[in-house]
């Protein structure tokens, strides 16, 4: 099949199965970048984290206590969640207080700590449940299937996709989760 004609869950398996991943958590602010990888591949999903998202779908339900929603409580966002939230029930929330989350957020930056703890958190805990698919130290970058990742750390695999049109993405906490993750930042196309 042609490269153009991937879906982007294909694209992703492409990129884990290119590097050796098994399963993997990962992380992402827009539904479109892990829908169809929940629909399609679940058991390739160790845990989904989805950070101020702007939407959410009930086939997400599937993931159950495999789903962390990281949102901000004020403002449309927010509503969104609220409303979305009854048909995730087995879903962990986690608000954070007073933050209004449009697309152009920057909520690494701006709530680094508390985004920080909810995620480690919620992977300390699927890390204990399921410990496979441990990795060592690596390093590595390239594209494959029109996706470029950089992947970088020790541990359990954790896939950062982007977030919305925030300028810092994952930067803030890149340190941090490689120090207990074998994280991969992806670039997935549009």
């Amino acid at each position: 099949m042609a490269e153009a004609n991937l879906s982007t869950a294909d694209r992703l398996v492409h990129v884990l199965d290119h590097l050796g991943i098994e399963r993997a958590h990962f992380a992402a602010s827009m539904l479109a970048d892990v829908i169809g990888l929940t629909q399609t591949y679940s058991e390739r999903i160790a845990s989904l984290t989805l950070l101020c998202p702007p939407r959410l779908d009930p086939s997400l339900g599937a993931l159950g206590p495999r789903l962390l929603i990281i949102a901000g409580d004020q403002g449309r966002p927010a509503a969104m969640v609220r409303s979305s939230v009854a048909s995730l029930p087995e879903a962990t929330l986690v608000w954070l207080p007073g933050y209004f989350s449009p697309p152009w957020a920057d909520v690494v930056v701006d709530r680094t700590e508390q985004v920080e703890t909810a995620i480690l958190n919620s992977l300390s805990g699927e890390q204990a449940k399921n410990p496979r698919n441990v990795h060592d130290d690596v390093d590595v970058r390239g594209e494959i299937a029109g996706i470029t990742y950089h992947g970088r750390g020790a541990g359990s695999p954790l896939v950062l996709l982007p977030l919305s049109l925030a300028s810092s993405q994952w930067d803030p906490l890149l340190a941090r989760l490689s120090a207990q993750f074998a994280r991969s930042r992806l670039a997935v196309p549009n």
